[in-house]
């Protein structure tokens, strides 16, 4: 049965990228307030981790949205299963490797984490594990692995599915909101409360197509005004706190950041059905090198924050050091996707030729 592609929608493609940048600059900010001791513009991107919460919505939305013809058809589950590992485990597994291989040669840089064979076994294949793994951002990719196999279990029966998906979004809001900090880190892909963007993702999906958005440039214009106030009220009343809490609440900051998400996608998915968004090639780049800015930011910006406190380096303010820093990260990023990643997937992808039998063996 053959089923016809939808369209790559690069008003979502660009939010990707302006998400990985966020969490890139709230990581760089606190990496110059530790080796530094400088928060830099003023630790303006306090709430750059709301791009993750941009980020689990997403990935509900686009799993759906291209996946949502295979729900219910139990051949189509090796496909599924085939496209999610090809597009998370390259890129990933290249970077696990590189990084395990800077531990080794400069200890240093792995900082005060200990790692296990075993455990490490389960990091490279994305599975829950109970302590720190080799690539920090890698643990939103241990819920991306729960709710892919959530999902296939609708590819494989639907009613299954549905029931075992609408469980895991109970259970994680419950459990989740019970305990917003101190789940274990084996436990939270299964209950952590961000688990909900997955749900809340789908149902844009779902939705995106059967309701219509009089004016979804207005909702989209007051979406993204509600995420960026939101980001503005957490930077205003949490300077002071640590990065490790959430300023507006263990519950409501997710919530808040994942309901403005799910409308901006919304919208904008609408918009573009309407008519083509400009600079399109742009987007599509920009988006394309997001997954490589999210999975190398921390690793790359600790090698370079330590670069430029070198020689006359060294002289720079932080301020242009934070933006170089930045600068170099989509640089990189976009050469990795263009000239590696995108590279490497299409010969993965590439159509296998199964051998013919010889002239007068077929029985």
């Amino acid at each position: 049965m053959q089923v016809e592609a939808r369209p790559r929608l690069l008003g979502l493609e660009f939010g990707r990228f302006l998400a990985a940048l966020l969490v890139c600059c709230f990581h760089f900010s606190i990496a110059f307030e530790n080796l530094r001791h400088d928060r830099v513009f003023d630790f303006a991107f306090r709430a750059g981790h709301a791009g993750v919460d941009y980020f689990f919505v997403l990935s509900g939305f686009i799993i759906y949205w291209v996946h949502s013809s295979d729900i219910g058809r139990p051949s189509a589950a090796a496909g599924f299963a085939a496209r999610r590992i090809l597009r998370i485990y390259p890129l990933y597994l290249a970077i696990f490797a590189a990084m395990l291989l800077a531990f080794t040669v400069a200890p240093s840089l792995r900082g005060p984490r200990e790692f296990s064979f075993w455990n490490g076994i389960l990091d490279a294949l994305l599975l829950p594990l109970p302590g720190d793994g080799v690539v920090p951002q890698a643990w939103s990719l241990h819920h991306e692995m729960v709710f892919y196999a959530l999902f296939a279990l609708m590819v494989l029966n639907v009613r299954v599915g549905i029931v075992a998906l609408a469980a895991w979004q109970a259970l994680s809001l419950v459990i989740g909101a019970m305990h917003p900090y101190d789940l274990a880190p084996a436990i939270k892909p299964f209950f952590y409360i961000y688990n909900l963007g997955f749900g809340i993702g789908v149902a844009c999906a779902w939705a995106v197509t059967r309701i219509s958005l009089p004016k979804p440039g207005l909702v989209a214009g007051l979406a993204g005004l509600g995420f960026i106030a939101a980001m503005a009220a957490e930077w205003y009343i949490g300077r002071d706190v640590p990065e490790n809490l959430l300023p507006l609440g263990g519950i409501a900051s997710p919530l808040i950041y994942m309901g403005c998400a799910a409308l901006l996608i919304l919208s904008v998915s609408q918009i573009e059905f309407r008519k083509p968004l400009p600079f399109g090639r742009l987007m599509a780049v920009l988006g394309g090198s997001s997954y490589c800015i999210y999975l190398i930011h921390a690793p790359l910006g600790s090698v370079l924050i330590r670069l430029f406190g070198v020689g006359p380096l060294a002289e720079l303010p932080n301020r242009a050091v934070f933006v170089a820093m930045v600068a170099i990260t989509i640089a990189v990023s976009i050469g990795t996707h263009l000239l590696v990643e995108k590279p490497v997937l299409k010969w993965l992808r590439r159509p296998r030729r199964h051998p013919q039998p010889a002239e007068g063996i077929a029985a």
